[in-house]
């Protein structure tokens, strides 16, 4: 081939590196050489057991290390299942993007014919099919796994598949069509970097099955005829031959099958960061790729963070007409990556249950996170496991959770199989006597849970059916009203009847087809749910008694409406017969009536209209009422709300067994909310939070850091925003305030009055004020208190120098521009407490 890389070359160089030293002894092989010492066996299994105890310690008074253990086990086996659950949801929220991109990309790749057709049209310029992978504003994190399983997808396939990204991609178009032919090819070690090679390697890819499969034939056919001349039997060699061309002929068909699916292979090039690659070289790369389409046909897929528009900002208009031909698919939002999570993880929606609930705090906490500070399933995701993790670490009877997910029996076993005081302890939660009850009580509140998940996927695809798209009908917020107590009862929140008030109305006016395909979907959403079926079994009764007499209603109907359009035709048809002699001589008289024969038949009309309508309005009213009632929308309407309120009457975190599996401790996610402004005040004021060696109780005293003293007496004192005040303050915890009469001041600490203006006249920001207070100690160092004193005075300016410097680096002070004199500015204000 022509596109040969520098393989050979560095092997040669290193046989000439070889040549060039002389083994003198042959060390040991890899195999028996000294290896670090691998810790394993009993050791390692002790240190795994120690780990396991020190990160669930005990919760009660005699608590063992069997069921400590046996929580560690659990938690291992629940964290495992949401962990799987979870990325399973969000692997499925693109698929569909997925589909279609594989889609486009099959499409838009020319079939072979249409291949070789623009080779005729070499150095004409191709619109390259472009497609556009819009994030919709999703945090970068939530996408860090979204390419590498695009290109997999793609893969699996059957499309050549690269990856570039802004370091892989370099400056100039030689560097990305190198990844890209390493990607294609699978040659890790190849250097070739330039189109040639690229195209070299997809001419041989596709063509050179059939050339090898047609040099094999031709050899056979070679070998076969000498052996048949040397039998002497012309008859057998024919024979011979004949059998060769069959095999040749089936070999090539082969041949030419296997080049025709490798020709229709799409080659995709994915750029992820499409933002942060150098613009030059993407602009090239798209020109050359335009230019040299006839001879390989790329496919490219850009990922853009925000919108389309990003791509004309780095590529001239003209460009993207004359080259590239575009078509946008986006992914899915952060908001629909919620609701998927609360359907098919926290509701069961994927017939899968991690064993765990979380209580109405901890949701309502990851999603306020989730709003006001990351807008990311990440922090939700990362939420769930944390309030996981807790629970087994705080929650004693947390070992049956696991045991839940495997049936009642395997639950009863693990109920019985409890030591007699962690029995003790779930008696008395649970307000039972024997540990058949435990067991009972925590099956009645999966029970439970699946009723409710049940009752909240179908509230949610009743609004979804009828169009009600607003924030109070997503699954994310339906939840979290949905967990308060009082939510469907009458004398609570009442948050349920609101919305079915809304809901009512446009279900009632559904045709019959749209309501037969919400009631169907219905069921189906309740087998799909974990333990749904069994668990809403009587309101599954009722929606297909629903179903069925709406369906009876609707056959009724059909048979009225045919009679009554039966015998319209026959009235119709009665009417257009030709009438007698004499009627139609007395019709052809009666052609022209006069104004008073006319007034008379209107009359006439009117009085055998008053007498056909029934004596009373109230009949007619109830008549048209019982119409609308019989309407397959209003009967799955009046079914709905009354099964509603019995499935989400108790929240499943209310029920007493739910205390196994309901995570509780909102507490724990305090550490996922990033506080600088709070961290770096309580370093400066508390240090002993953070170094566990500093002493709590030092107060204001010399026996502090410079930086946190410095910053205790700015945040104390307001004076201490000039800085002469500062500094004589600082200077008067380390016994240096009253030192100096000439002053004629104390320290800030003291309370004396501020320095005058002409002993701060002169701006120059923290070194000012530094420079003269080291001048001062200078001077009355010289008046006669001796050298020692002023050295101490001149490290104290200079420590305070260093301490103001340290807290302008990370953003607490700065030199203030509009005051006269020397004066630091707060930068940073502390939040009120509680908020």
């Amino acid at each position: 081939m022509d596109w040969n890389d520098d393989t050979q070359e560095d092997e040669d160089a290193r046989k000439a590196v070889e040549k060039a030293f002389t083994l003198v002894a042959e060390g040991p092989s890899l195999q028996f050489a000294r290896q670090p010492k691998q810790r394993g066996g009993a050791g390692s299994t002790f240190g795994s057991w120690e780990l396991r105890l020190e990160a669930h310690p005990p919760l009660f008074a005699g608590e063992g290390e069997a069921a400590r253990l046996a929580r560690a086990d659990a938690s291992a086996a629940c964290r495992s299942a949401l962990a799987a659950n979870i990325q399973e949801t969000l692997e499925a929220t693109d698929a569909g993007v997925f589909q279609q991109l594989l889609d486009f990309c099959q499409q838009s790749h020319p079939r072979p014919a249409a291949a070789a057709a623009a080779d005729a049209n070499d150095g004409a310029g191709h619109r390259v099919p472009t497609g556009l992978v819009l994030s919709g504003g999703v945090n970068s994190a939530d996408h860090c796994h979204t390419f590498p399983r695009l290109i997999s997808f793609l893969r699996d396939a059957g499309c050549y598949v690269a990856l570039l990204q802004p370091a892989s991609m370099g400056r100039v178009p030689g560097d990305a069509l190198g990844e890209v032919l390493r990607q294609f090819s699978g040659l890790a070690d190849s250097g070739a970097e330039h189109w040639d090679a690229l195209a070299e390697w997809y001419r041989a890819s596709t063509a050179g099955a059939e050339a090898a499969a047609a040099g094999d034939d031709s050899g056979d056919e070679q070998q076969e005829e000498p052996e048949a001349e040397e039998e002497g039997s012309r008859h057998e060699a024919r024979h011979k031959r004949q059998r060769g061309a069959a095999r040749g002929a089936a070999a090539d068909v082969a041949a030419a099958v296997e080049a025709a699916e490798r020709a229709a292979r799409p080659l995709v090039v994915v750029v992820e960061g499409t933002e942060g690659v150098h613009v030059q070289c993407l602009r090239d790369l798209i020109l050359l790729a335009s230019e040299r389409y006839h001879k390989v046909p790329l496919t490219f897929v850009l990922g853009l963070t925000t919108t389309d528009k990003a791509l004309a900002e780095m590529v001239p208009s003209e460009l993207i007409d004359r080259c590239m031909q575009t078509c946008s698919f986006k992914l899915a939002t952060a908001i629909a990556r919620l609701d998927s999570l609360v359907l098919h993880v926290l509701l069961g929606g994927s017939g899968r249950w991690s064993g765990l609930l979380f209580s109405q705090k901890i949701w309502s906490q990851l999603t306020d996170e989730f709003l006001n500070h990351y807008y990311s399933a990440g922090s939700i995701t990362l939420g769930l496991k944390l309030a996981a993790l807790e629970h087994f670490r705080t929650q004693p009877l947390a070992s049956l959770a696991a045991a839940a997910l495997e049936g009642e029996q395997a639950l009863a076993q693990a109920a019985a199989k409890l030591d007699t005081k962690t029995l003790a302890q779930a008696k008395r939660a649970l307000s039972c006597r024997s540990a058949a009850d435990v067991a009972r009580l925590v099956a009645e509140a999966q029970a439970g849970w699946s009723r409710w998940a049940v009752g909240m996927h179908w509230l949610i695809m009743a609004a979804e059916a009828v169009g009600l798209r607003a924030q109070e009908f997503r699954p994310w917020k339906v939840l979290e009203e949905a967990l308060c107590q009082g939510f469907a009862t009458e004398g609570g929140r009442g948050q349920l009847k609101r919305l079915l008030r809304r809901i009512e109305p446009p279900l009632r006016s559904l045709d019959p087809e749209a309501a037969a395909a919400l009631a169907e979907a219905l069921q189906q959403r309740a087998a799909a749910v974990w333990g749904g079926a069994d668990s809403a079994a009587y309101q599954l009764e009722g929606l297909a008694a629903a179903v069925a007499a709406a369906a009876a209603d609707g056959e009724q109907r059909a048979q009225q409406e045919q009679q009554q359009g039966g015998a319209e035709a026959a009235a119709s048809a009665q009417a257009q017969a030709p009438a007698s002699g004499k009627q139609q001589k007395k019709a052809k008289r009666d052609v022209y009536h006069t104004k008073a024969s006319r007034k008379a038949a209107l009359v006439q009309k009117a009085a055998e209209a008053a007498a056909a309508e029934p004596k009373g309005g109230k009949s007619a009213a109830a008549a048209k009422k019982a119409r609308e009632e019989a309407a397959p929308g209003a009967r799955l309407a009046a079914w709905l709300a009354p099964a509603l309120r019995t499935l989400l009457e108790t929240p499943p975190t209310k029920l007493p067994g739910a205390v196994v599996f309901t995570c509780r401790d909102a507490a724990s996610l305090a550490c996922m909310t990033a506080e600088p402004r709070s961290m770096l005040h309580m370093a400066l004021t508390e240090p002993h939070q953070l170094l566990p060696g500093v002493a709590a109780d030092m107060g204001t005293s010399a026996a502090q850091e410079d930086a946190c003293l410095a910053y205790t007496l700015f945040d104390q004192d307001p004076k201490c925003s000039n800085l002469a005040d500062w500094y004589q303050a600082f200077a008067a915890v380390h016994g240096q305030g009253g030192a100096d009469e000439e002053r004629g001041e104390g320290g800030a600490a003291g309370g004396s009055k501020k320095p005058k203006k002409a002993a701060v006249k002169k701006a120059g920001g923290k070194k000012a004020a530094a420079s003269k207070a080291r001048g001062k100690a200078g001077s009355s160092a010289a008046g006669g208190k001796g050298g020692d004193e002023a050295a101490n005075q001149r490290e104290l300016a200079a420590r305070f120098s260093q301490a103001t410097a340290e807290l302008q680096f990370v953003g607490f002070i700065r030199p203030a521009k509009r005051r006269r004199g020397d004066y630091a500015q707060r930068m940073i204000h502390m939040p009120a407490a509680g908020s």
